[in-house]
Formats: structure tokens, C-alpha cells, sequence
């Protein structure tokens, strides 16, 4: 079902660019161009929102790499394990998935939809996605979102990169001599540190976005994506090695209905689900500059 809703869409998507491109003609006066006389046609031109040589997408791949680590967000890796194991861990594993089918998904393709469409920015192309002023608005929402967005996620990164760095150079073990907890804590107080690897990760990050699709952002993906999808298989060996950690594998995949009876899972669920899968414009902004490689229905399958 799920499939053949991604095919209704992209169909209509196909539909729709081939009326604008052209499939439509109306008469002209090849005197007056303004002027309708019946026998001769003239195409109808699409109005350009932004220049015809908007830089694409290299690959599929490219494209689905970037969109599967927008869509596993940085809160899945750090909170999802302990926020299922807060709410009920199978039964929270399964209202989650059902979250993602019946409303991650459909959100998803509307914002690959709209983007596609109107190939420019989130604004313009929300602005032009209705005929009222609050999708325009909506398209701001989302760009004041993710710069909020980048405020704390920067800082969270900048701490992946003190650590990342810390244990390349031994300075962890070292210096933390067992307490690791006083040794964070140490860390997040010092007035400079912080701030300093915060800088790190913004300058990083323009970096790889000012060389653009293909050269920054798709080149970088190819190789950094897959690290943290080994580094959890790895934690979670690491993990099943440990002492009484079978134990624990039915609490993960064996529901426990009672769980349902907590008003918390139906807001944990689909708040984790919801908010790395869709918004923010991220689906919008990377449709718009893929526009060779989307118009198969197999890209969003």
C-alpha cells in the first residue's frame, strides 16, 4: 500500500511538469504574439523562480545517503535507546513504527513533492505550494526552526568532536583516570572549551555547504554517513556481550501490551519519530536540487 502511494505521487509529479514544461499550448497571432487566432500554437513557458542551472544531485545514492541521515537524526543515535527503554521498549518500538508509515512517510513525500516542484528555496517553494500567505509563512517557520535547530546541535556535536579528538590522543583516558562523569562535567563548565568546539563544528559545516551539492555535501556523505551506522552496530555487540544483556532482548521485541495504558508512549513515540523524519525543510531544500534523479518512484521507496 505504502509503495503504491509513493507511485500515485510521483506520477502526479511527472503529470504536473509535463503541463508545465509545455504540455499545454495556446493559440497566438504570429503578428501579435499577445493575440489567440485559431491554427497556429505557441508553447506556453514555465515561469523561472531560480536559474535553470540549479546545481543537482550527482547520484541517487548521493541523495539517498543524505536523506537517510536526516531522517535518523542525531537524537535517534543519542536518545532512542533509553527513551524506549523508558517507554515500555517493544511496545514503544511498535507504535513507533506505526508512527513512521502513517505519518513520518506521508509528510516526508509531501515535502519531497513540494520541493521537486517548485526547484527553489523553502520559502518560495512553500509560498507557491498554496494560494494563502500562511504557506509562505510556513516556509520562514521552517528556515527561524533550523537555525534554532543548529544552535544546540552544534554544541552537541561540538562535544562529539572534543571526545572524538580526546581519544584519537589518548587525552580521555588520561585525564579522566576512571571518572569520566567528573571529567564531562569539567568540560561543559569551562567558559572557553565549549565554545571554542562549538566554533569548530559552524566552521566545518560551511565549509562542506559552501562547496556545494556535489563537491561538499555529496562527497562528504559518501564516507561520513556510514561511520555512525558501524559505530552502533559495534556499540550494540559491545552491548549483547556484557553480563545479562540477553535479558534484555525480550523487554526490546516482546510487547508488553500493558505499556499502551501510559499516556507517555503516544507522546514519546511519535515526537522521536516525527521530528528528524520530517521538517525543517531539510526534504523540501534536497529535492528541489534533485530533480534528474527523483522522478523515479523508487527514489522515495
Amino acid at each position: 500500500m505504502l509503495v503504491n502511494f509513493v507511485v500515485a505521487c510521483f506520477r502526479l509529479l511527472d503529470e504536473l511538469d509535463a503541463r508545465t514544461l509545455g504540455a499545454r499550448s495556446e493559440p497566438m497571432d504570429p503578428l501579435n504574439p499577445q493575440d489567440p487566432v485559431p491554427g497556429q500554437t505557441v508553447p506556453r513557458q514555465p515561469v523561472q523562480t531560480e536559474p535553470a542551472t540549479r546545481e543537482q544531485w550527482n547520484s541517487r545514492a548521493g541523495f539517498l545517503i543524505a536523506s537517510i541521515g536526516c531522517a535518523a537524526g542525531l537524537g535517534n543515535i543519542w536518545r532512542f535507546s533509553y527513551v524506549a527503554g523508558e517507554n515500555g521498549g517493544a511496545a514503544f518500538l511498535l507504535l513507533y513504527v506505526a508512527c513512521i508509515a502513517m505519518l513520518g512517510v506521508p509528510l516526508m513525500l509531501g515535502e519531497f513533492c513540494i520541493g521537486r516542484r517548485a526547484q527553489a528555496d523553502a520559502v518560495s517553494a512553500f509560498g507557491g505550494a498554496g494560494r494563502k500567505r500562511s504557506w509562505r509563512l510556513a516556509g520562514w517557520l521552517m528556515v527561524v526552526a533550523s537555525c534554532v535547530l543548529l544552535s544546540y546541535y552544534a554544541v552537541i556535536a561540538g562535544w562529539a568532536y572534543k571526545y572524538f579528538a580526546g581519544y584519537l590522543f589518548g587525552i580521555v583516558a588520561s585525564s579522566a583516570r576512571g571518572d569520566f562523569g567528573a571529567y564531562f562535567n569539567a568540560f561543559v563548565a569551562d567558559p572557553f572549551e565549549p565554545v571554542l568546539w562549538q566554533f569548530v563544528v559552524v566552521v566545518s559545516t560551511v565549509a562542506v555547504v559552501v562547496a556545494g551539492v556535489q563537491r561538499g555535501i555529496e562527497r562528504f556523505n559518501r564516507f561520513l554517513m556510514p561511520l555512525p551506522g558501524a559505530i552502533v552496530i559495534v556499540l550494540a555487540a559491545y552491548g549483547l556481550s556484557l553480563d545479562g544483556a540477553i535479558a534484555g532482548v525480550p523487554f526490546l521485541f516482546r510487547p508488553d501490551w500493558a505499556a499502551f495504558a501510559h499516556p507517555a508512549i503516544y507522546f514519546a513515540a511519535p515526537g522521536r519519530r516525527f521530528f528528524p523524519l520530517c521538517g525543517m525543510h531539510c526534504n523540501a531544500w534536497r529535492s528541489a536540487h534533485a530533480r534528474r534523479i527523483l522522478h523515479r518512484p523508487a527514489s522515495a521507496s
